[in-house]
């Protein structure tokens, strides 16, 4: 089940891609709405609902910043690996919350 757009809200946010990053998913990946309609992906998202929680979800937005879809992760690195794969989002490509460490390798 996916975070609803108040509970979004509530989650604390750890990392979003840089504004206007062209987000193009991997061919073998397909993104659709509930109705089965394809959807847009616009920015990438990595939240969590509990300070102290090492788990994240890697967030899919629209352009309107709502969650389309997303995909939970043990921690921020697999988060970002996944982000790699995907959409081809490295590091380089994320703006981090203060305190929030990037300097890892994916």
């Amino acid at each position: 089940m996916r975070p609803g757009a108040g509970e979004i809200a509530d989650m604390e946010i750890l990392a979003r891609t840089r504004p206007n990053l062209p987000l193009k998913p991997a061919d073998d990946a397909r993104h659709a709405l509930p109705g089965g309609e394809p959807s847009d992906v616009a920015a990438l998202q990595i939240a969590r609902y509990e300070v102290s929680a090492a788990s994240v979800y890697l967030l899919y937005l629209d352009e309107g910043g709502e969650a389309i879809a997303d995909a939970w992760h043990p921690d921020l690195s697999s988060a970002l690996r996944h982000a790699v794969a995907e959409f081809n989002a490295h590091p380089r490509d994320w703006v981090f919350a203060p305190g929030v460490s990037s300097d890892f390798l994916v």
